[in-house]
């Protein structure tokens, strides 16, 4: 678990990470790229499990599917593995569709260095139309997120090859 910092770090590194996820988030916007939470869990499933779902506790690839959504049942271990565990959406109620939007506002914020934009989490939550405990677990959550291309919800919002300016 990350601790929120007050700005990103900035060392280079975290400035063309940042830049570089920024580049790459969709000209036309989260929004329209995923217009409803059945596209964000197809986007969450080729970006966690591009080969297919495999069982985060024993690496077995034979899963089958449960009757809910993103919930497997593994025949080799006999868990039931989300494809939310072990992720920053673990145990986390809030909607996919609400996580990629809220990168996008902080991914666009911080690059813009309009930090001071996202403190006010009440502006913040209604805006996203999420309560004050979902704005919290983003506003604690998604700045680790953004500073990094190769986190999961950096590659699911980055939906093309980055833009050179």
């Amino acid at each position: 678990f990350c601790m929120p910092p007050k700005s990103l770090p900035q060392d280079l590194r975290s400035k063309r990470a940042l830049e570089a996820i920024f580049r790459s988030l969709p000209e036309q916007g989260v929004k329209s790229v995923f217009p409803d939470e059945e596209a964000c869990q197809r986007r969450l499933m080729e970006v966690r499990w591009p080969t297919g779902p495999v069982c985060p506790h024993c690496a077995s690839r034979d899963l089958r599917p449960t009757s809910r959504w993103g919930l497997y049942h593994c025949t080799y271990c006999r868990k039931q593995p989300s494809i939310r565990y072990g992720t920053v959406l673990e145990r986390s109620n809030t909607p996919l569709r609400t996580w990629f939007l809220a990168t996008e506002i902080f991914v666009s914020a911080y690059f813009r260095g309009r930090e001071a934009d996202l403190l006010s989490r009440r502006a913040l939550q209604r805006r996203l139309g999420i309560g004050k405990v979902a704005v919290m677990t983003l506003t604690a959550k998604l700045p680790c997120q953004i500073i990094d291309t190769s986190s999961l919800l950096a590659r699911c919002v980055s939906t093309q090859a980055p833009k050179t300016s």
